[in-house]
């Protein structure tokens, strides 16, 4: 992957990060050295991953999605004074934006199984 990415930034080629990783060696070995090196290494390994296997318009869903939970949740904690009725209408689509974002990291947790 090192080396894709050189070739990716340096030389400018048009390539994907995991071009030319055998199933097998990625497996065996790459999935295993990032679980020994702890959670943080792995995430941002599988953020990396994720990259990959995403298009366009799921990167954008995912941004918009971020985007209003953070909306929501600033609005939760400013100390606006809300309605029993909007504040549960609020904390109900933050926890609906919260099952979309899951069942979409279970797509590409799929998708990259798949690869």
């Amino acid at each position: 992957m090192a080396h894709n990415l050189t070739d990716i930034l340096v030389l400018e080629e048009d390539k994907s990060m995991i071009e030319g990783l055998d199933a097998d060696f990625l497996v065996n070995t790459a999935f295993t050295s990032l679980a020994i090196q702890g959670p943080s290494m792995g995430m941002n390994s599988y953020n990396v991953l994720k990259s990959e296997a995403l298009s366009k318009q799921e990167i954008s869903d995912n941004q918009a999605r971020t985007k209003e939970l953070i909306s929501i949740q600033a609005r939760l904690k400013s100390g606006e004074k809300l309605t029993v009725k909007e504040r549960k209408a609020l904390v109900d689509k933050k926890r609906e934006l919260l099952k979309e974002a899951e069942l979409s990291d279970v797509v590409t947790v799929q998708k990259l199984a798949r690869m």
